[in-house]
This record gives structure tokens, sequence and C-alpha cells, in this order.
């Protein structure tokens, strides 16, 4: 299976200036680690400013339950430290249109689920926070204070964009 694995890698700034670096161990140890099956490809989104989260958007070309014709994809959640390593719980069955990260990194939101999408407002910890409830969206965008949200309908739907 595919998987994904954060490292611990600390140099020194005489080390990156000069790009050099000491010989690494043979086999590090990863500090946080998830394996995906059935997965092609992988959209990595490591949280703004402090770097401390990783979202995982896993996604196959594939349909095993032949529900989509566009494949199927799994959103999950790793911590720098490795303390959290988990599949984001999705309120409804279907594909993630998008995903964003608050610009101060508390927080994140998906656009999942077969039309009318859901969006929902998750804690950095996955746990939902806000359902913005279902329409016609497929993308979401931050303010860069993230004070205000947009949710947008574009491409093939009817191009609505709502604030919040």
């Amino acid at each position: 299976p595919a998987s994904v694995r954060v490292y611990n890698v600390q140099l020194s700034d005489d080390q990156l200036v000069n790009h050099t670096a000491t010989p690494v161990e043979a086999t590090p140890e990863p500090i946080a680690r998830r394996s995906f099956f059935r997965c092609s490809s992988v959209k990595l989104m490591w949280t703004p400013v402090t770097g401390e989260g990783c979202l995982v958007v896993a996604e196959s070309s594939v349909d095993a339950t032949n529900q989509s014709y566009y494949g199927e994809q799994k959103l999950h959640y790793l911590s720098h430290d490795g303390s959290i390593d988990q599949q984001v719980e999705l309120l409804k069955e279907g594909p993630i249109h998008d995903v964003q990260w608050s610009p101060i990194g508390r927080d994140f939101i998906v656009v999942h689920g077969f039309m009318p999408a859901k969006t929902v407002l998750f804690d950095a910890k996955c746990k939902p926070i806000f359902d913005f409830g279902s329409g016609a969206y497929n993308m979401v965008r931050y303010n860069p204070f993230g004070r205000f949200i947009a949710l947008c309908g574009f491409g093939n739907l009817p191009g609505d964009v709502t604030f919040y």
C-alpha cells in the first residue's frame, strides 16, 4: 500500500547556509505515518503558520464501489509529533471537492459529498465544529485574515458564491 511518513530533520544554521549535512542513519524512524489502500495519488496540505499538522487527500482513479465515475477520495490527518494519525470522518458519502486550512491553522473546512455537497468546519483535532449545510458548492476560500469564508459553486454548477 501507499504511505505518507513524517520525519524529524534537524539541521543547524551552518548546514542550511552551506548546504552540507551530517551523514544520515540508514533507516530513520518516522514520527508519524499513514498507509493508504486503493490510492494512486495524494495531496498534502500543511497547517499554515505552525506546520504542526498535515491534511492528506488520498485519491484513487477507480471507485471500487462503482458510485462515482471520478474515483474516490479519503481525507486523513497527521500531526507533526505523531500524536494524531487518523482518517477524518466526513458527514456525507461521496467525493471531496475542496479542503482549506484557515490562515491561522486552527481549523479547516471540507466541501464533500454528492451534490448538493455538504460543507463542514473541523477543528485541528478533526472534530466537527459547524455544519454549513448542503448546497451546490465545490470550492471554499478563506479571506487572508480568516474572518470570512466564501462557499462557491463553479464549473458545471450555477456559479453561486455565499459569504460567511
